[in-house]
């Protein structure tokens, strides 16, 4: 009963984190500010002006997006650290179950007024066994789970150097303007023309990184109900070998008396 409440207590923990998630999301899908290029928005003056506004213009893109891939990433490690943490402490708390059920089970049988030692003395090495196979058992339960989250982990990694790459095309854009075109006002048309298409990268990658966020959520989540799965097993099974044990020692005692 007590892990069930452990387990509940986790994984609410993970549906505030969900929702979490879903406010960062939102943040980052509507940027509040206006990335389409407006007539007004230009400034007066001469054409040297014009540039560097453009490529302010260029810069300021490139800055929301970086801001929006650095949020997620800090938001889905935090998670993930969370996730290894609270991992730990199902471990843990499986152990000192399979410990508590041993106990009781000893002093059920009360092995001091037992008065037949041939039946108890089997019980020490049992007890050993049963409990090494537990302990090995949720031992791997839990490298499985601290191995799913390190593979988590690094497609995380190498769906942000894809974003990275994006971020990088808007710079590309700025700097092909400039470089490609012998005259300042050539650059100030080949930036402001292409306004268009480094907005619609910018809004891919704002929209990207919050479903990335939102999807590693929920992956967070399946992996911690797997991993208790596989522990609420080992206990179970643990709790059926204990029983049997009490059942052998029992019988023992009814065939000597």
């Amino acid at each position: 009963m007590k892990v069930l409440l452990l387990i509940a207590t986790i994984v609410g923990a993970l549906a505030v984190s969900t929702a979490a998630a879903s406010s960062v999301q939102d943040d980052l899908l509507y940027p509040q500010f206006n990335l389409v290029y407006q007539d007004e928005l230009i400034p007066q003056g001469e054409t040297r002006d014009l540039l560097e506004h453009a490529l302010k213009l260029i810069n300021m893109i490139v800055d929301q997006a970086v801001k929006a891939i650095d949020k997620v990433q800090q938001e889905i490690e935090r998670l993930f650290d969370d996730l290894l943490l609270q991992g730990e402490e199902l471990l843990e708390f499986a152990k000192a179950e399979i410990n508590r059920i041993i106990q009781k089970a000893l002093e059920d049988l009360n092995l001091g007024n037992l008065g037949l030692q041939e039946c108890a003395e089997i019980i020490p090495q049992r007890v050993e066994a049963i409990t090494k196979t537990a302990f090995d058992n949720l031992k791997k339960c839990f490298d499985d789970f601290a191995e799913r989250v390190k593979i988590s982990r690094e497609n995380i990694k190498e769906h942000i150097a894809f974003l990275t790459g994006k971020v990088q095309q808007i710079q590309e854009v700025g700097q092909s303007c400039v470089d490609g075109n012998g005259n300042l006002i050539d650059q100030v048309k080949c930036l402001f023309d292409h306004v268009p298409e480094t907005n619609a990268i910018v809004v891919e990658i704002l929209s990207d990184v919050g479903q990335l966020l939102a999807e590693t959520v929920k992956e967070a989540v399946s992996l911690l109900n797997d991993t208790r799965g596989c522990l609420l097993d080992v206990v179970k099974q643990a709790e059926n070998e204990v029983q049997k044990l009490v059942q052998e020692v029992l019988e023992c005692v009814q065939q000597q008396g």
